[in-house]
């Protein structure tokens, strides 16, 4: 079970540059230390980057706003 986003999951997710996704994961993973989380540099926490994006996790049945799938099964979707 995946637990981290690296930069790369975070440039193909909001398609943005490879800078932007690391000045992301940092804004996060300060936000985390702030509230007295442990942090990992160069990655960030999966719950806390849909937290900050209001990312859902979705199931089988909306494919169609599938963004990315992490593991084959899970997908990140922006329905709300």
């Amino acid at each position: 079970m995946k637990l981290f986003y690296n930069y790369k999951d975070i440039m193909k997710i909001l398609n943005f540059s490879k800078c932007k996704a690391y000045e992301i994961i940092r804004e996060i993973n300060a936000r985390q230390e702030q509230k007295g989380f442990r942090t990992e540099k160069g990655r960030v926490l999966i719950k806390a980057f849909e937290e900050a994006y209001g990312i859902e996790r979705g199931g089988d049945n909306e494919k169609s706003n599938q963004l990315f799938t992490d593991d084959g099964g899970s997908s990140v979707n922006f329905s709300r």
